[in-house]
């Protein structure tokens, strides 16, 4: 646990950063919390994807880009110290406590993954630990990025079994080659992976503080909003397998929370920077294409009810294209064709599929007939609310384990497979929509507005999923969990903040009794590492009790105003750093 803890501190170093720098240019153009956050999360994705792509290029300036990268960030820092400290000292108060909340979260999810050992094969143990034996998806990014930071381009990438290179987005691999500064090799390496991965999925938090707070709600709230999701059985258990999917989550977070805002002002930079955030998103993963389709239409509403609303598409449009074009011409030139899981998705096809996409759709539709059609989308719908194929408690109870052990495993299916049961008890929140006159207006208008929001995102995703039943939760990216659970406690909160907080911190102590233990649910050993690791366990025992002690000073602190706050339309850094001083 002490390789795991150096790891971790030299990513957190690293990311901490470049994630400051970027909030620091942001806060040229806009003091909100929610513009800090998003403006630290699309340099840090941008610089990664880029540095990522000069590692393909060149492995020998990619090494050097790297190491360059945090001492760059290291100097622009210290002369904003020395030149601009108001401005930087008034951007840390901003950051500082979304950024300390993600860097407890990954210490305390490695310390509840690692609580049985498993040190030396980490990514296995990530893929065990919680469910029964995952697939290999969790170590598809760490293999491309090995590939690249050995050979670069002069040696294709090989496959793994039949995935191709091309089938998965190379964000979370790019970002591990930004972080390489010295080259390690078999179990380090892998661990060094897994810590950092867990770290990159443990960035929701960040994501969704963006969001929340461009909504405008209390900070009461905004702390429960955290709380309830990093409760979340679901969350949980993916921020240790290290798929790139809350990745994913965390750009298309920030970037609804540029699209969401109240604030009208400066529309073309704050359209133009949620565009770049949701190029991120989907070179992060792909699925998260079925939370930005219906977020870019929202975004392209707000776009063309502006004055410069050319302006605007356009500087969209050129970022996107930046950002998203390279890949394409690495999924359709390098390692054609690069399009099997938009078949999977759309169409209903595994493996390779020598037809183009359009075709491929068309066919299977065309198969299926109208009826058929319909059919897969109501069952796509009835997802969502449960997952009715996997044995019965009964079964469970047959093969022999416990009536515990098989309770708990039908929880932890449920929680997987399915949108609604993954936000548990919090459902019991949705109380907060009766009677609305009674609600904290703020609260409940954002709550209103993220279940619109997820909604119009799950009924997309069952429209557009080729069924039947294959809107599990986790061929999303969890964007729609994390929408659910702040929806459902944001609703909560408009009624009783005090009730809300009980309700959150049950949810969190059933996750953990559910989760706690080593009970995978297929046929695997009960316990794969019956030993408990006393120095895991104590990481997780203490950044569970910083994480809720720092949320819950968080919430408890006074609050002047909800409103948003922007600065004037001053162009001049110097004039910014003086008004936040006299502010002070």
């Amino acid at each position: 646990m002490r390789a795991v803890l150096a790891d971790l501190s030299t990513h957190v170093v690293q990311l901490g950063l470049l994630f400051l720098v970027g909030a620091l240019l942001a806060r040229r153009f806009s003091a909100h919390t929610a513009a800090l956050v998003a403006g630290g999360l699309a340099l840090f994705g941008v610089v990664s994807y880029a540095v990522g792509a000069i590692w393909y290029l060149s492995p020998v300036v990619g090494i050097w880009m790297s190491r360059s990268v945090p001492i760059l960030c290291a100097v622009v820092l210290i002369l904003a110290a020395v030149r601009l400290r108001p401005l930087l000292v008034e951007v840390v108060r901003s950051v500082a406590v979304p950024f300390v909340l993600t860097v407890l979260y990954a210490a305390m999810i490695l310390g509840l993954g690692f609580m049985y050992g498993g040190y030396s094969t980490a990514t296995n143990t990530a893929a065990g630990r919680f469910s029964w034996l995952l697939p290999v998806d969790n170590t598809l990014p760490y293999r491309f990025a090995s590939h690249i930071e050995q050979f670069g381009h002069s040696v294709p990438v090989p496959h793994v079994g039949d995935w191709l290179s091309s089938d998965r987005p190379p964000l979370q691999s790019a970002i591990m080659l930004t972080q390489v500064l010295w080259h390690k090799e078999g179990a380090a390496a892998l661990l060094d992976y897994q810590v950092l991965g867990t770290l990159l999925q443990s960035m929701w938090v960040l994501g969704l503080w963006a969001l929340i707070h461009a909504l405008v709600v209390r900070r009461a709230t905004v702390a429960l909003c955290i709380a309830s999701a990093a409760g979340c059985g679901v969350i949980m258990l993916n921020t240790f397998f290290v798929w790139p999917k809350l990745l994913a989550a965390t750009f298309a977070l920030a970037s609804a929370a540029l699209i969401l805002t109240g604030d009208s002002r400066r529309s073309t930079l704050r359209l133009t920077g949620a565009a770049v955030l949701a190029s991120l998103a989907y070179l992060s993963h792909g699925g998260t294409m079925f939370v930005l389709v219906p977020l870019a239409v929202v975004a392209l509403v707000r776009a063309l009810r502006g004055r410069h609303w050319w302006a605007t598409l356009a500087c969209a449009g050129l970022s996107t294209t930046a950002l998203v074009l390279p890949w394409i011409w690495y999924q359709r030139v390098v390692d054609p064709p690069g399009d099997r899981l938009l078949n999977q998705m759309l169409a209903g096809i595994n493996g390779i599929d020598p037809r183009s996409p359009v075709t491929a759709i068309t066919d299977q539709y065309r198969a299926v007939g109208w009826s058929g059609a319909a059919a897969n989308k109501l069952q796509n719908l009835e997802q969502l609310f449960m997952n009715p194929l996997g044995p019965t408690l009964t079964d469970r109870t047959s093969q022999g384990i416990s009536y515990f052990q098989a309770v708990i495993s039908v929880i932890r299916e449920q929680y997987f497979y399915s949108l609604l049961p993954a936000a548990g008890l919090l459902l019991i929140l949705a109380f907060g929509w009766v009677r609305p006159r009674l609600a904290y207006r703020g609260d409940l208008r954002a709550a209103t507005i993220l279940i619109l929001v997820g909604t119009a995102c799950s009924l997309f995703w069952c429209l557009a999923m080729f069924g039947p039943r294959t809107t599990y939760t986790h061929q999303g990216t969890f964007t729609l969990v994390l929408l659910l659970t702040s929806a459902l406690t944001c609703a909560g909160a408009a009624r009783s903040i005090r009730w809300t907080t009980v309700v959150v911190a049950a949810s969190a102590v059933i996750s953990l009794v559910v989760y706690v233990p080593q009970f995978p649910i297929g046929s695997l050993p009960w316990t794969l590492h019956p030993q408990v690791s006393a120095f895991a366990l104590g990481i997780f025992a203490l950044g569970l009790v910083a994480f809720v002690a720092l949320l819950w000073a968080y919430g408890s602190s006074r609050q002047s105003s909800p409103a948003v706050e922007t600065l004037p339309q001053s162009r001049d850094v110097v004039g910014l750093a003086r008004l936040s001083a006299a502010r002070e």
